[in-house]
């Protein structure tokens, strides 16, 4: 990355462009996922509004587009990882005597149609889409924890520590998406900044807008 290009990395990230926030968007909890994308995925900024070159400005577009992209396949990687924890689980659970078979075959088929219902990088562009997804896993989860945790209590430890890696990718989700949110508005200013140098109508990458 240039230097002049770099160092006004936070100048216009503000410039992002905004949609209305969707569940799961308004918490003030601190992004907790482990730094392994660029540093400018982790403190994205946007760059200079002076003139570059268009080399250079292709080769910055391409490097913010690789930064959103790594905080979104982070974010995908942790929602999957969830939901096929819970599937383990409510495995785990039919082989136990005393669950409540009807209960339970609900929740295994109502978890298994989550993975179709989430939006994905274009669809995440209607609101009501990820409010869909959020409320229909947050359904699901409702109905998950007194079945797979009677009273906070799991039946088995190691049934435990998969419900409590649950819960805890269930809170880092808005971390994730704040994350994915920085990157996404400073490849979105960068791309407003540098149009002319650009010479092509790029498309600005839709939000979550996590405050």
């Amino acid at each position: 990355m240039k230097p002049l290009l770099y160092s006004s990395l936070l100048a216009l990230a503000a410039l992002g462009s905004c949609r209305p926030e969707a569940a799961k968007t308004t918490s003030t909890a601190a992004s907790r996922p482990a730094d392994s994308t660029s540093a400018a995925a982790a403190a994205p900024a946007a760059l200079t509004s002076a003139p570059v070159s268009p080399a250079a400005a292709r080769a910055q577009l391409a490097a913010l587009r690789d930064s959103a992209a790594a905080a979104w396949q982070q974010l995908q990687a942790s929602d999957d990882g969830k939901l096929a924890t819970m599937r383990q689980v409510l495995q785990a659970l039919s082989q136990r005597p005393g669950v409540p078979r009807a209960a339970l075959a609900q929740l295994r088929r109502a978890t298994g149609r989550l993975r179709a219902q989430r939006y994905d990088r274009r669809s995440m562009a209607d609101a009501g889409r990820i409010d869909a997804y959020d409320a229909a896993q947050d359904s699901v989860l409702h109905r998950f924890y007194p079945l797979a945790a009677p009273l906070g209590k799991a039946p088995t430890e190691a049934l435990g520590r998969q419900v409590e890696a649950i819960r805890s990718a269930d809170n880092e989700l808005v971390g994730y998406r704040a994350r994915y949110d920085r990157a996404a508005k400073a490849y979105n200013a960068y791309l407003a900044a540098q149009q002319a140098a650009l010479g092509t109508q790029e498309a600005s990458l839709p939000l979550f807008e996590v405050k």
